[in-house]
């Protein structure tokens, strides 16, 4: 039997029978909570956990727990302790510790993360260090993701040229065609220098 936020079951003590109760809810914001049930505020990004501890009596007493959280205000979200996620090409996780003084600190921190390549709708991530080439228009451009200061950038290294397909080529690279100044060009060669291209082709 169940009232308010207390549940009571009917037992046999001795020669009497009689309703006892054996488990109380928690109580929040006048509201019931049953045990084992979590919730989240998110005003002030706190959690909530109903526990129950068994009194000396066999009555089993409600508690509530409460757990500070980060608040990810990019995805308008209460994370807890020790979570992590992914966001783009980014690892993240909230992190609360607290001071000598019992002061809260929360903080969400990235754990690792790359350069975010787009192609059509498909995005990709590159880590750190990894060199990557990407397809213009007119040509192409060698790309290399870098870290500086925890900010994650990438960064055109040199041009590369470019076949009909859409296919990136490195200087010294033949064998291929190419569109130069809207003319189409058979046997081609790449070659770069001093980050300029040319086509050497043969028809």
């Amino acid at each position: 039997m169940e009232q308010d936020c207390e549940t009571f079951q009917c037992q046999q003590r001795g020669y009497t029978a009689n309703f006892y109760l054996v488990e109380k809810g928690c109580m929040y914001k006048n509201r019931c909570r049953p045990v084992g049930y979590s919730w989240s505020d998110s005003e002030n990004c706190r959690f909530f956990y109903c526990t129950s501890e068994q009194s000396g009596v066999g009555v089993i007493e409600s508690v509530v727990k409460e757990m500070d959280g980060c608040w990810d205000s990019r995805n308008e979200k209460c994370r807890e302790p020790e979570e992590t996620w992914y966001e783009g090409c980014f690892e993240k996780q909230c992190i609360v510790t607290k001071t000598k003084k019992y002061t809260v600190l929360k903080q969400i921190v990235i754990l690792s993360g790359g350069c975010e390549q787009t192609i059509g709708n498909k995005k990709f991530c590159h880590a750190p260090g990894e060199i990557w080439s990407e397809d213009r228009e007119d040509m192409c451009q060698q790309m290399q993701c870098q870290v500086k200061k925890n900010v994650y950038i990438s960064n055109p290294l040199k041009p590369l040229c470019r076949d009909i397909e859409g296919n990136c080529h490195d200087s010294g690279d033949v064998n291929f065609d190419a569109k130069v100044n809207g003319e189409v060009l058979r046997n081609c060669k790449c070659k770069i220098r001093n980050k300029k291209i040319n086509y050497n082709c043969k028809g």
